[in-house]
Parts: structure tokens; C-alpha cells; sequence
């Protein structure tokens, strides 16, 4: 574990003496040196909830997660590239969709007619501007 004070990587030696924990922090002391070491502490809720969050949900198993292989369900043997290749040989397989022709939009207005001399919004507008005389 690193310690969040003097960075280090340490090993907490069984004579230590846990003086605080408190917020997922610990504070320690080492009887061979008389140092005050805190590392943090992973909490077992929230390391479960993190497999929940990244393997469970997601319907991965990672090789080394305590949650996705417990102690008497060894993981699997995994060869890499074997699933990577064979997938992407059977997608190659696969035959393309065929887009289908989508045929252009019919104008709403015939360019020989008239465009109205009042859209909407202008029409809106001069309600308004009645309204408040």
C-alpha cells in the first residue's frame, strides 16, 4: 500500500498499531521506527460496488476480480486474439444491407404560385403590436 504521507510503497508489518481510521484513511504506527503511516483503505462496499458498476453491468468477468471469480471458481484461460479474430471473420461473412433509394421531397408550394405576402410570424407580430395600442 502507498502511504499518502511519505509516498512509499510499504507493507503494513503485523506489530503496527492502528491509531485512527476514519474515512476510509487508516493511521499507523511502525513499532520498528516509531513512523506514522495512513493509507487509505478500500472499503468492501465500494470495491463491490465498482464490480457491479464495471464487470457486472457490463457483462464482462476480469481475470483477478475477487467478485467475478470467487475462491472456488477458477477463471477461465483465455488465448489472446482467438474470440477477436473469430469475430471479426464471421462479421467479413456477413452479407452488406442494401440501402433503400429515398426519393427526394415534393415541394409544399409550386414555384409558379404566389409565396403569401404575411408568414405566420409576421402575422403574429402585428397581433401584438395591435394588442398594445
Amino acid at each position: 500500500m502507498i502511504c499518502r504521507i511519505c509516498g512509499r510503497d510499504l507493507e503494513i508489518p503485523k506489530s503496527a498499531i492502528l491509531l485512527r481510521q476514519r474515512s476510509g484513511n487508516a493511521l499507523y504506527q511502525f513499532q520498528e521506527d516509531h513512523q506514522v503511516h495512513v493509507f487509505r483503505i478500500a472499503k468492501h462496499g465500494a470495491v463491490r460496488s465498482a464490480h457491479t458498476r464495471w464487470h457486472q453491468d457490463r457483462g464482462i468477468k476480469k481475470q483477478g476480480c475477487k467478485f467475478c471469480f470467487p475462491e472456488s471458481e477458477p477463471g477461465p484461460i483465455q488465448v489472446p486474439g482467438s474470440i477477436e479474430q473469430e469475430v471479426v471473420t464471421i462479421l467479413a461473412e456477413l452479407p452488406q444491407p442494401q440501402q433503400p433509394e429515398i426519393p427526394a421531397p415534393e415541394p409544399l408550394l409550386e414555384p409558379d404560385q404566389d409565396q403569401p405576402s404575411e408568414t405566420a410570424m409576421s402575422h403574429a407580430f402585428g397581433q401584438i403590436k395591435r394588442f398594445k395600442q
